[in-house]
């Protein structure tokens, strides 16, 4: 029984002293922008009005998700709510490149909050409405212009455990923080060559990508002494 716990220990310390030796190396945090983002835009309505579109939000309401009390909450955020188009949605939103630096996995952190297909108090001028969005990855050794969609991998189908009933995911920068839900979700996956972009798909949701936040977990070398 003794050996047994002695081994138990043994495990729990050796963990801990991993969980201490690692360094989170952030290479995107959009709350921490001040300027347009300007991410690359594509929608099958050949528009360049229709589809993802940027606008500021006021983040005050939701202390949990600042990076800090000290840090603006005037966050640069990216919305669409293309639900009354007569074409298949289809828009996309690309970010820029990032190298990989030493990351053979990365994490993309993303909060963001999604309207309720059944709060729309015009029913009949929807013709789309859907509850979800996806996450792509393209990985490249080099920037490439060229936005050929086919290339990018799904990363997952992303989906809101919480819904909001007001404007968000239309242009809109304000709330009264009663009907707004924010939702956070994580995706890690792995990376290979010296770069890559990630990418959101909107088939016909209203939602708005409040924070966008890319990094990976770096082991530092540490010495445990047995």
């Amino acid at each position: 029984m003794i050996m047994k716990l002695c081994f138990f220990m043994l495990i729990c310390f050796i963990y801990d002293s991993f969980v201490q030796a690692t360094k989170e190396v952030v290479l995107l945090d959009t709350r921490e922008a001040r300027d347009y983002l300007n991410w690359d835009k594509t929608s099958n309505n050949g528009n360049l009005n229709d589809g993802w579109g940027e606008l500021s939000f006021e983040a005050k309401l939701f202390p949990t998700l600042l990076l800090s009390p000290s840090t603006s909450t005037l966050w640069r955020t990216q919305y669409v709510c293309d639900i009354t188009s007569e074409r298949h949605v289809d828009n996309w939103l690309r970010s820029p490149y990032f190298k990989r630096q030493q990351a053979q996995r990365i994490e993309i952190e993303l909060g963001f909050s999604i309207r309720d297909c059944s709060t729309f108090q015009t029913p009949n001028e929807i013709r789309s409405c859907r509850e979800t969005f996806e996450l792509y990855i393209h990985e490249s050794d080099y920037q490439d212009n060229d936005l050929l969609w086919s290339s990018y991998k799904l990363v997952d189908v992303i989906a809101g455990n919480r819904f909001t009933s007001n404007n968000y995911g239309s242009q809109s920068s304000t709330s009264s923080g009663n009907n707004l839900t924010v939702n956070v979700k994580t995706r890690g996956i792995s990376v290979n060559k010296n770069g890559f972009y990630i990418a959101f798909r909107d088939q016909g949701a209203c939602v708005s990508l409040l924070y966008v936040k890319i990094f990976y977990r770096l082991c530092q070398d540490t010495s445990i002494g047995l």
